[in-house]
C-alpha cells in the first residue's frame, strides 16, 4: 500500500500535538503504537494515548 507517495507527501499535516504536562521534558523512547493505543514515556512517567485522537487514555508517574 503506498498511501504516502510523492504526489500526496506535501499535503501531509498533524491531526493532533500531545503536550507533556509540566516542565519541557524530552521523550526517552520513540512512541509505540500497539493496537491504536501510543505508548509514550518521558522521565520517569509513562502515558498512553488514543492514536488517532490525541487523547490520553492513563497516565503513571513514579
Amino acid at each position: 500500500m503506498n498511501a504516502i507517495n510523492v504526489s500526496n507527501v506535501a499535503r501531509l499535516a498533524p491531526k493532533w500535538i500531545f503536550t507533556l504536562p509540566g516542565t519541557h521534558r524530552p521523550l526517552e523512547t520513540t512512541p509505540l503504537v500497539v493496537d491504536g493505543i501510543m505508548y509514550v514515556t518521558a522521565a520517569n512517567e509513562a502515558f498512553a494515548l488514543d492514536a488517532r485522537t490525541g487523547t490520553q487514555i492513563w497516565h503513571y508517574s513514579r
